[in-house]
């Protein structure tokens, strides 16, 4: 469905809640409502069933997800919801894995890094557990890339088509696939540059989109367009194989002009730390390796 024909659609039965309608990607489009009780009305209107089409708050507008770090792995999960004490409603705990390697064979143990989600847009500062406070520091997923289409966001196991695709020019592959493309100039299927899906400059600046996503609370497709404006505008942008760390962040979201451009809810009078939208289950990929 064209964006058009979307915005027409959903402005002609629901417009006197909405703001703004934004395309965000193919098939994708951010509505933004006039308030948080006209965001969950959204939901339900059946305008969206009618016409095919799925209605859902994004995860990143309802929780924060936090790491703390050096709790034991002799203390339980239970043990720690018990005794956690946050400012910020906490909806789930989670033990994070890390990955071992032992000749050629490769286990997931626990770690000493836990996993905790909180409700609200605002990540706290610290929380507190057996009278010790722990820093909270955002939770950066980890970066995933399919080896058989060669997309980001997703591994081999949950690419949903029987035909993978070719490295080089991006088309299915079939068995007699004779691949059109200079291979000396291949072309990446997620962003449209002059490189491989799996070289090293690429995984570098797909894993900077995730940390500023994952730091700033904003959508994957917004701070992707961030990453890609800086590394356009920077005159060593033709050689990005450094830390991801050190990529410039957005300042506060008061003060971020390409936030601004982006947000146009009106300014909150409630606490931040409140949830101001109805809590929904969101899809999880179950995977809290870490």
């Amino acid at each position: 469905m064209h964006f058009s024909v979307l915005s027409r659609i959903i402005s002609d039965s629901i417009k006197n809640d909405i703001l703004l309608i934004k395309r965000l990607g193919a098939g994708k489009a951010i509505i933004e409502a006039k308030s948080a009780d006209a965001a969950n009305r959204l939901l339900s209107n059946s305008v969206f069933e009618r016409n095919n089409l799925r209605a859902f708050i994004p995860s990143f507008k309802v929780l924060r997800s936090g790491i703390i770090r050096g709790v034991d792995q002799s203390i339980s999960i239970d043990c720690i919801k018990e005794n956690i004490v946050s400012k910020a409603k906490i909806l789930d705990i989670q033990r994070l894995n890390r990955r071992v390697s032992d000749n050629g064979k490769t286990t997931y143990v626990p770690s000493r890094t836990i996993s905790i989600k909180f409700a609200g847009q605002i990540l706290p500062s610290e929380v507190v557990l057996f009278n010790v406070l722990y820093k909270v520091e955002a939770f950066v997923p980890k970066a995933k890339i399919c080896y058989t289409c060669y997309r980001v966001g997703h591994i081999g196991r949950d690419y949903k088509s029987s035909r993978p695709r070719c490295l080089f020019c991006g088309s299915s592959c079939e068995e007699d696939h004779s691949c059109p493309a200079d291979k000396s100039r291949a072309t990446c299927i997620n962003c449209g540059g002059e490189h491989l899906e799996t070289s090293h400059t690429f995984i570098i600046k797909h894993k900077s989109v995730i940390n500023l996503a994952a730091q700033e609370n904003i959508p994957l497709i917004e701070a992707r367009r961030i990453v890609s404006s800086h590394l356009s505008s920077s005159p060593t942008s033709q050689d990005i194989s450094t830390d991801f760390k050190n990529y410039p962040y957005l300042p506060s979201k008061s003060s971020s002009p390409s936030w601004n451009t982006f947000k146009h809810s009106p300014q909150k009078t409630a606490s931040p730390l409140l949830n101001r939208f109805q809590y929904l289950q969101h899809e999880d990929d179950g995977n809290h390796n870490h």
